[in-house]
């Protein structure tokens, strides 16, 4: 499994990659609608911060989207394409992030927070995040989302 930066002809691509991910666990059209825009991965994204991407041969298999402009950073996304769920792409990725963190840790965060998915939540506390707290969701009314917080360790 290759990880490289993303290139910002792939914007497409990787939004398309980050909404077929997250359908996966059965959403709602409805829902899935709403959650466009915070799926997308923009030029603007790839130019300013932190975008890796999993390639397996020819084929994306999942991308990273890290912030680092405040502290705290904030994992933005992180997302598999379905057929490689399960295959150990989303700690190859959550693992680069963490070491492109280490070597900014001197001028930057030493942590970054995690909005996250109720069905990701396992994944992020297996990869040693904990939970903080919930945050209200921005596209769905009465929708609580786990808050977890990831501490950079040398």
């Amino acid at each position: 499994m290759l990880l490289r930066q993303a290139q910002l002809y792939e914007a497409g691509q990787l939004s398309r990659l980050c909404f077929q991910s997250k359908a996966h666990w059965g959403y709602s059209d409805e829902f899935m609608e709403t959650c466009r825009q915070e799926l997308t991965v923009t030029e603007a994204d790839i130019s300013s911060d932190i975008v890796f991407v999993a390639q397996s041969q020819q084929a994306m298999a999942g991308v990273a989207h890290l912030i680092v402009t405040d502290q705290p950073a904030m994992l933005e996304k992180l997302f598999i394409v379905p057929d490689f769920i399960g295959q150990g792409v989303g700690a190859l990725l959550f693992e680069k992030i963490v070491d492109e963190l280490k070597i900014l840790k001197e001028k930057g965060p030493s942590s970054f927070l995690i909005i996250s998915d109720p069905y990701a939540k396992g994944f992020y506390e297996k990869m040693g995040a904990h939970l903080i707290g919930t945050v209200p969701s921005d596209t769905w009314p009465d929708r609580d989302l786990p808050l977890l917080e990831f501490k950079v360790r040398p």
